[in-house]
């Protein structure tokens, strides 16, 4: 009998109950005890051995308990760190839209910004051509290649027939192709011929020149830029042939004689 009371409350009361002895939780554990060894047609031996079970289930039941309990907490820390890892995946994808959505519109703005700087430099660079265009024309007419009244005399309308005509006797000069030394003594030749004053031979000479190089003469000082003369030799200085070019068109030439 000394085995009875050395364990919980809770399974001397499973044991009455098992016993059929009505034991509630008000009493203490000596009264349920006494009402134990008791009761009709106890057994010590059997008493003993349902006890012991009843313990052993008890500690059974507890430590299922605690595994399902431990189970519980991991399923819970596991799905903790899923939804921590899913959180930082989501977190990842979200910054890895956001900088390749900020790279996107970087690129758009650089291109933009390009697009932009190309619109303005063709801006710039028409302004420049009409500028340019203006100084020509003015730089033309100052020289006597156009004739801006009606009233002119019967001189100036002569001299505009005769660019007209000098124009289609002489063509525009080549750099690459044309000598200009050789270009000058034919131009010379065809202003003669056509009767044009000397004075008026820059203004000539200008409409058949590339731009770049009417732009060359427009920058010397305008009493200089409307002399013939100070103009051909600016030209034959800087068209200049040097011994070994002059000597191969001299070899071409010859080629060609052949």
């Amino acid at each position: 009998m000394a085995f009875l009371g050395k364990e919980k409350k809770q399974d001397m009361l499973q044991l009455a109950e098992e016993l059929g002895i009505n034991a509630t939780l008000n009493m203490t554990v000596p009264s349920i005890k006494i009402a134990i060894t008791n009761s009709e047609g106890y057994e010590e031996e059997f008493v003993k051995n349902l006890y012991e079970t009843i313990i052993a289930n008890g500690k059974r039941l507890e430590e299922l308990e605690r595994a399902e309990k431990k189970r519980l907490e991991e399923l819970e820390r596991g799905e903790k760190i899923r939804l921590e890892q899913l959180e930082m995946a989501e977190k990842m994808r979200l910054e890895e839209l956001e900088r390749t959505e900020k790279m996107r519109l970087q690129e758009l703005e650089r291109a933009e910004k390009m697009r932009l700087e190309e619109l303005v430099k063709e801006q710039a660079l028409k302004e420049k051509e009409l500028h340019l265009k203006f100084d020509l024309e003015r730089f033309k007419i100052e020289s006597g290649y156009r004739v801006n009244n009606e009233s002119n005399d019967s001189t100036n309308a002569c001299s505009v027939t005769s660019n007209l005509n000098l124009k289609k006797l002489i063509p525009d000069f080549n750099p690459k192709k044309s000598d200009i030394s050789l270009y000058l003594v034919i131009f010379e030749r065809q202003a003669k011929r056509a009767s044009i004053e000397k004075k008026e031979w820059v203004g000539q000479l200008l409409g058949l020149l590339p731009l770049e190089i009417v732009q060359f003469i427009a920058r010397e000082p305008e009493e200089q830029a409307e002399n013939y003369d100070y103009v051909k030799k600016l030209l034959l200085k800087r068209f200049k042939l040097g011994p070994e070019v002059f000597r191969q068109k001299f070899v071409q030439h010859q080629k060609k004689i052949r």
